[in-house]
Formats: C-alpha cells, sequence, structure tokens
C-alpha cells in the first residue's frame, strides 16, 4: 500500500484479496467495500474498484482526504458479495502520516 500522509487527495489504497495465500478471483462480485476504521474508531465506508478484471483479486480506492484527516493507525477490511456468498477478509493496517508544517 502506499504511504499515506495526513489530508492526501488521489492517494491510492490497494489491496489484495487472498485465499489460501494465494490471490482470489473475485471477478464476480457485485458489491465491493473498503471499511476504514480512523484511529477514533469512525469507520467510514467506501466502493473499491477492481484494479483489472477482479480476477487477480486486486481492488483499490483513491483517498478524498476527508477519510485520511486524522493521524495514525487506519484499520482496513474489504467486504465483498459474490453470486455464492458475502464475505469479510481479515483486517489490515496503514499509518496516516502527520506532515510537515511551514513555521516561516
Amino acid at each position: 500500500m502506499s504511504q499515506v500522509q495526513l489530508g492526501d487527495v488521489g492517494t491510492e489504497i490497494l489491496v489484495t484479496v487472498k485465499e489460501d495465500g494465494l490471490p482470489a478471483d473475485i471477478s464476480t462480485a457485485t458489491v465491493k467495500k473498503f471499511l476504514l476504521q480512523k484511529k477514533n474508531r469512525t469507520t467510514l465506508v467506501v466502493d473499491a474498484s477492481f484494479v483489472t478484471s477482479g480476477s487477480d483479486g486486486q481492488l483499490h480506492y483513491f483517498t478524498s482526504g476527508s477519510e485520511v484527516d486524522i493521524k495514525g493507525t487506519c484499520t482496513l477490511q474489504v467486504y465483498l458479495e459474490l453470486p455464492d456468498g458475502k464475505w469479510h477478509t481479515s483486517k489490515s493496517e496503514f499509518t496516516v502520516e502527520e506532515n510537515l508544517v511551514a513555521t516561516a
């Protein structure tokens, strides 16, 4: 995943959904969501998109700034709906880093 800075707009959050350690074919998913929990425990749900066809398990989302407005650890989980079921992936974490502030 890309490094995420506080307030970033357009930073790609990229996840590869895996099953038994290998990329899962999620190309038939009709619902693809990222659940993002900020350090203050606020959870946002955003639509994720296939990077290619979904057969490689890859999903991504580009930040708008409002979801990375608190520095600290952010927890991410993917939610998928496919013809044969509905699933959540295991959780992963990334850090929203603070920016330098000009004092001149």
